[in-house]
């Protein structure tokens, strides 16, 4: 187990052509992508990369990487050097309280990773790609049409730092996948296999798929987590924002992340009892 602090995530974040980053509420990866080995004609052994991650919880209330020392062992030189400058030595700045849900994360990912207990829950963005995964399989059936056009869900990533602009930010990027992403043939086939009349053109896509379930706790179960999405979108995108504040970065977005998987998966279960 290798640490280091949470800046060298940037280094690869300001190079998304080269390097993919993926994280959800307890683990993440970082690697190359292929398609930029392949562009660049380099060969894996110069340029390999492919780390799995964790994050663990200082006693400053930040955060710091806690990466897979094999995986680092068997990066390049060229790759190895990102790292360098940002390792943490020693164990005394980490929080130890085993009641403190960010320990109790970071025991998630050693347990998977270290331990190789596979047993343990994926978090919740790995659970929303399943789920939308599900529901599209049920569209297709029914509406001839998948409900999301955009299939990326686990490129999805959890906030970079603990503030409030990049939560926003965090949440901008579900907005563009979860409601953009909604497919208005499909809400109009499913209304039409309901016997409900939907008109997605005359609506508000969101407004279209509420449409399909007029009756509550389903109602508010799949529209609540789509407006908590947009009121963090807006304050990301629309004029100019305040100066942002200290935010904790899993334990709200996650919040959001469970209620969108709680909510998408009540949908799905209606037409799989149906």
């Amino acid at each position: 187990m290798r640490y280091y602090q949470p800046a060298v995530l940037a280094m690869f974040y300001s190079q998304s052509e080269k390097y993919s980053v993926q994280t959800d509420e307890f683990e993440g990866t970082v690697r190359i992508r292929e398609d930029y080995l392949k562009s660049q004609g380099s060969t894996s052994d110069k340029t390999y990369l492919n780390v799995a991650f964790g994050f663990r919880a200082c006693t400053n209330g930040e955060w710091a990487i806690a990466a897979y020392g094999p995986d680092l062992d068997k990066a390049s030189v060229d790759e190895q050097r990102f790292w360098a400058n940002f390792e943490i030595v020693g164990e005394d700045i980490f929080a130890t309280a085993r009641d403190d849900p960010r320990f109790q994360n970071f025991q998630k990912w050693a347990g998977r990773h270290l331990m190789g207990d596979w047993d343990i829950e994926d978090g919740p963005i790995a659970a929303l790609d399943n789920v939308v995964k599900q529901l599209n399989a049920i569209a297709e059936c029914v509406a001839n049409t998948p409900l999301f056009t955009v299939l990326d869900i686990r490129g999805l990533c959890f906030p970079s730092a603990q503030n409030t602009h990049r939560y926003q930010d965090a949440h901008a990027g579900v907005y563009k996948l979860i409601i953009d992403g909604l497919n208005k043939e499909a809400i109009r086939g499913l209304g039409d296999k309901l016997g409900i009349t939907v008109k997605p053109g005359d609506k508000r896509t969101v407004a279209a798929l509420q449409a399909l379930f007029p009756c509550e706790p389903v109602r508010s179960a799949v529209r609540g987590p789509l407006d908590q999405v947009s009121e963090q979108r807006r304050l990301a995108t629309h004029k100019e924002r305040p100066p942002p504040r200290d935010f904790l970065r899993s334990k709200r977005l996650a919040r959001t992340s469970e209620l969108s998987y709680e909510g998408s998966k009540r949908f799905g279960m209606i037409w799989l009892s149906g």
